[in-house]
């Protein structure tokens, strides 16, 4: 391994070993940062026949009835299954969980539907904040706050999400699944498993139903993010990422990248967790290839900047490289102006899977100034990097988290060694500041 001097404190990989491979393995907990109870179904019923211990039920009129089922999971052995029938005009029928919550905290809430019946009906995932008197202080809804509208049976299952800050005056949340009518006689059913409401955890990617089952979006042309059965990471599947120096413009770059919003605000820390495997037929090119960025949209008067850190191939090598600038109002994208710095690098091990952990404390001002922020990050379970600098941009909006394969140079047709290029990714998971390594770690 090349270590690379920087003005910063930079810490090898070999130092550090020892004192951490008691540490950073295992497997993820799931309950660890998960609010709800009995979120994967497997605890069995509680006091209603068929519903699950430490959900509860209620409906205005007409009929449901409850089953744990084993022979249509999405996470494990048992799921929940809701029937209801003969529903009123405008009635409700719903399944719900009530949890503690921290007030004015960021959340997380995601879940997985599948609808196989459904006539007069819509299902929604739905959060209510409560306060201490047990009043719903406010609402959020996948039918009509993210637009995932379940008005018909569905081919698969369906991953619904929700996230934002909990209500100020918040002391509970209220998740609930819930089925309501748009005309009289409404029946249905559906199914809910692997459900998470987290002041913790931000994603959590298995890839097994869709590229962007729990991204935010998805930029590629098509067949440009495939999932893939054969060359996994754990069980189930990976996405292979493929992309073409005659592909059309993806959001004016040869790029075919998965999207997550909101996952990095400065002066918080967050973990970052995914593993990458480069094919033993990978081209070297110097022409750079960017794996993972962590963007920010610039705030109003300044220009396009390139990411404030970002994880690129160069030739046969990885790379890290690092950038901030404190100004209010970024007026250049210049590699002194925006401190740019490349704080590791070293050889691709082709056709293996390396793990990739990221602990990062996003800040932009220097340590001088008061700054707080630092970057850590694990390679296969070594820490590779340990720089206490900062490393964001003075902007009002978070970063966003992208992962795939941008080739900036093909953007103007620009002929490098190599005209096509694939890789798989898997295991990716993030997490906010009170996490722990094992949260993210493949």
């Amino acid at each position: 391994m090349k270590t690379l001097k920087t003005n910063h404190l930079f810490l090898a990989a070999a130092l550090f070993a020892a004192a951490i491979s008691s540490t950073v393995h295992g497997a993820m907990d799931y309950s660890r940062y998960n609010n709800i109870s009995n979120y994967d179904f497997e605890q069995g019923a509680g006091a209603t026949p068929g519903l699950a211990a430490a959900w509860k039920a209620d409906k205005t009129h007409g009929n449901a009835t409850y089953q744990l089922t084993t022979s249509n999971t999405y996470l494990r052995t048992t799921a929940q299954l809701v029937s209801f029938s003969a529903l009123p005009a405008w009635g409700v029928s719903r399944i719900y969980q009530e949890v503690a919550v921290q007030p004015g905290k960021e959340y997380y809430a995601s879940s997985f539907v599948k609808v196989t019946a459904l006539s007069n009906a819509r299902v929604e995932m739905r959060i209510e904040f409560l306060n201490a008197a047990g009043t719903v202080v406010e609402t959020r809804s996948t039918d009509w706050y993210q637009a995932q509208t379940l008005t018909k049976p569905t081919a698969d299952w369906v991953n619904l999400k929700l996230s934002g800050t909990a209500a100020a005056t918040a002391v509970k949340a209220r998740m609930a699944f819930r089925a309501s009518s748009s005309a009289a006689n409404a029946s249905g059913t559906f199914i809910v498993d692997a459900v998470t409401l987290s002041q913790t955890q931000i994603l959590l990617s298995k890839l097994n139903i869709s590229p962007t089952h729990e991204f935010d979006s998805e930029q590629t042309n098509p067949g440009g993010l495939t999932p893939s059965t054969t060359v996994v990471r754990t069980p189930g599947k990976s996405m292979m990422v493929q992309l073409r120096n005659t592909d059309p413009l993806v959001y004016s770059g040869k790029r075919a990248e998965l999207v997550k919003n909101n996952v990095g605000a400065n002066r918080k820390s967050y973990w970052y967790g995914f593993s990458v495997q480069v094919p033993t037929d990978w081209v070297n090119d110097s022409s750079m290839d960017g794996i993972v960025q962590w963007h920010v949209t610039s705030d109003p008067g300044e220009i396009s900047r390139s990411p404030s850190l970002a994880l690129m191939v160069q030739g046969d090598k990885w790379m890290i490289l690092k950038r901030w600038d404190d100004k209010a109002i970024s007026t250049s994208n210049d590699v002194k102006t925006m401190h740019q710095e490349v704080i590791y690098q070293a050889p691709i091990n082709k056709g293996r899977w390396e793990d990739w952990v990221f602990e990062v404390k996003w800040d932009y001002l220097p340590q001088a100034a008061g700054g707080v922020g630092y970057t850590r990050v694990w390679r296969n379970g070594q820490l590779v990097v340990s720089l206490d600098a900062p490393n964001s941009y003075n902007d009002q909006n978070q970063k966003y988290f992208k992962i795939g394969l941008y080739k900036w140079d093909w953007n103007n047709g620009v002929a490098t060694q190599t005209n096509y290029r694939k890789l798989y990714i898997d295991d990716v998971r993030i997490t906010q500041g009170n996490g722990v390594y094992a949260d993210v770690a493949p």
